[in-house]
Order: structure tokens, then sequence, then C-alpha cells
């Protein structure tokens, strides 16, 4: 029995998912927190990822790219793959995010 998952967060370039990845991860209560390209650039494979998962280890994998989840779910194996999209996150998982309105500063 697989006691580890892998949570891909979906969202687009500059929706908070890095500025928030500490929150997210607590809010998971995951080992780590990955972007897609740290994920990439440091040789660590899906399957690697995979592997962990299955050894109780879970993970947080940040991404704006949907065919990357579908990359994941077939090679780390479907069952241990939970895929959440940024903006469906409740308000404790994601404390500091602005909105849009805010960043471009349609609010003052």
């Amino acid at each position: 029995m697989m006691s580890g998952k892998i949570i891909v967060v979906i969202g687009p370039h500059g929706c908070g998912k890095t500025r928030n990845a500490e929150s997210i991860r607590a809010y998971f209560d995951a080992h780590c927190v990955l972007e897609e390209d740290d994920v990439r650039m440091s040789g660590i494979s899906v399957d690697a990822l995979g592997y962990l998962a299955e050894r109780g280890v879970k993970a947080v994998v940040l991404t704006n790219d949907s065919r990357y989840l579908r990359k994941i779910k077939r090679r780390a194996g479907e069952d241990i793959v939970e895929a959440v999209e940024f903006d469906d996150l409740p308000p404790e998982a994601i404390p500091e995010t602005v909105s849009i309105g805010a960043m471009k500063g349609d609010g003052q």
C-alpha cells in the first residue's frame, strides 16, 4: 500500500504557486515542493518521484503545464498522483496570493 502521494498543483504563470510554495507544502503535509523545471534540471525523474511516493514520501509539484500532469500520471502511476488547480485551493493554503486586479492597481 502506498502511503505517499504526488500532488500536482496546476496554475498559470504568475498566479502565486511559487510565492505560496511553503504554505501549499504545509497544507498538504508534504515532505517537499518541487517546481516542474527543478525536477527536470535536477535530474530527478518522474519515475524517482513515484519510487519515493511508494515509500511514503509525499511531494508537491508545481506546474503551469497540464501535459506535465499527464506525464507524471503515466510514468509514476495514476493511483498516486492527485491533481489540484491552484484556483481551487482554499485560502489557508495560499495566504499570500493577491488578486490579479490588485496587482494591476485596479483596487486603488
